[in-house]
């Protein structure tokens, strides 16, 4: 049986350490209820129903002279990390956008 991977890769930049503080407490939170555990209340409503595709990794990117976020996997979770990144710019910078590739591999 072969093994297929998705894979992507990418930063995104948030202009300062309170929003990467949230991101990242999001991404914390979902991986911990993707392990069984519950959501709590004030999770965001439009990301309970990706906690299931939550497969990808979010570390804190600080490399640059701003703080921002480095979204990764190889095990799939588009759909969860587009929701994700849809969240934060509603959120926080709404006429911004991102855009990046993924492949099958």
């Amino acid at each position: 049986m072969a093994d297929y991977f998705t894979n992507f890769s990418l930063v995104i930049k948030l202009a300062n350490e309170t929003e990467q503080a949230y991101a990242l407490d999001l991404a914390h939170k979902a991986s911990l209820a993707q392990q069984g555990d519950e959501l709590p209340a004030d999770f965001p409503k439009d990301l309970v129903d990706m906690v299931e595709d939550w497969q990808f990794e979010t570390d804190a990117d600080n490399s640059g002279t701003t703080q921002g976020l480095w979204l990764h996997s190889m095990y799939g979770g588009v759909d969860a990390v587009c929701v994700f990144i849809q969240h934060l710019l509603q959120k926080f910078d709404p006429m911004s956008y991102v855009t990046f590739e993924w492949s099958h591999d």
